[in-house]
């Protein structure tokens, strides 16, 4: 079974920041950093009307169809508002969009690329959210990839900023430089030891806010958590994107010594939760996303300690981007018990066949949109 195959017809997703592992065991999944800008003159979308919104999106449109500019080549449009409740999800789940962006209603549009690293959100919180996703700890790299397309973007397109406050945002937290940038980790070891408490205390001491899998309002899957500068107001982009890998750093410290404590005391435990989360798989007729992600979890833990679990740091994230955890958030009213609970049926085939085929050596061949 594909893990990416989605209801509609519309092609495999398969986001950038799933790739094999640049060091062993990452605590740091991906990097993703966003850049808020709106149009001047314009109201903010949560206030604009449809026939501004309609305007916002027809301006970026036009904007990035000149194809001189290399890094609007390869963007695909994708019509959030017009996609189905399946494609929404995925696209969610892989985090090319915001849960926010696909919930907004009408004149919502998402230009991806062909490698699914970059992405411009049209209309979400702010006009433009132009976002860079990639594998692992690296924030600069996101920040100079994201850059780019803001100045092709701020050549062609009247961007609302102000001399003294910097960006014009919809939110105050994003006025100044606009950044957001976020790295998303696993931290099961922490979480084992019942250690996470802690780490909020101290990460949020350096200045990030902690929030779930699928961001500000989201619930926590699987021990993966995402932190973010808390403002970025007053702040250069390097000050940002330097508290962002302390952050970054800190966590990963404060996962590789839980680990380290696991290892030497607590091994006959991540055992028999090994046992006991196979044994679920291995009946379950269905299951939530948030009971597939802590099953998924457990044995990724005992995978990186050395018991035989065959869940990988590719399968783990893969996973992540195919459990469709969002689409309770995003269903309609009408659909929503049928959407879950057909979600909850197919996800304990989803997981034994994608282990079937980590043990067979099998990996996901990615595919564009």
């Amino acid at each position: 079974m594909d893990p990416f195959k989605r209801a509609s017809n519309q092609p495999v997703i398969t986001p950038a920041w799933i790739s094999d592992p640049v060091m062993d065991d990452p605590v740091i999944l991906s990097t993703r950093l966003r850049l808020a800008r709106n149009l001047d003159h314009y109201p903010f979308p949560h206030i604009a009307s449809d026939t501004v919104l309609r305007e916002v999106t027809l301006a970026v449109g036009l904007a990035t169809q000149d194809r001189r500019v290399k890094s609007f080549r390869s963007l695909r449009s994708v019509d959030i508002s017009g996609s189905s409740d399946a494609d929404k999800a995925a696209l969610v789940d892989s985090h090319l969009v915001s849960l926010l962006h696909v919930t907004s209603g009408q004149h919502r549009v998402a230009l991806i690329d062909e490698k699914h690293t970059v992405s411009i959100m049209i209309n979400e919180e702010d006009h433009i959210r132009i976002q860079a996703i990639l594998p692992g700890l690296m924030p600069d790299t996101a920040w100079q990839d994201a850059d780019r397309l803001d100045d092709a973007l701020s050549q062609r397109l009247p961007i609302a900023y102000h001399n003294v406050y910097g960006y014009m945002t919809a939110s105050l937290a994003n006025a100044g430089t606009g950044m957001r940038v976020s790295v998303m980790a696993h931290l099961p070891g922490l979480a084992f030891l019942e250690k996470l408490s802690a780490t909020w205390q101290a990460a949020r001491a350096l200045g990030t806010t902690v929030r779930g899998l699928y961001g500000e309002g989201g619930e926590q899957h699987g021990d993966v958590y995402q932190f973010s500068n808390s403002t970025s107001v007053g702040q250069t982009e390097r000050q940002i994107l330097g508290r962002l890998k302390s952050v970054a750093m800190f966590l990963e410290s404060e996962e590789e010594s839980a680990r380290h404590v696991i290892r030497s005391v607590r091994m006959n435990d991540v055992l028999s939760m090994a046992d006991l989360a196979q044994e679920r798989l291995k009946h379950a007729t269905a299951l939530t996303a948030a009971d597939a992600m802590s099953l998924l979890s457990t044995l990724r833990l005992a995978e990186m300690l050395g018991i035989k679990t065959y869940v990988s740091h590719r399968m783990f994230c893969e996973m992540l981007a195919s459990m469709r955890g969002s689409i309770g958030s995003i269903a309609n009213k009408k659909n929503r018990a049928r959407d879950v609970f057909y979600e909850d049926t197919r996800r304990p085939a989803l997981l034994r066949n994608r282990l079937r085929q980590e043990r067979a050596g099998v990996h996901f061949t990615a595919r564009p949109l």
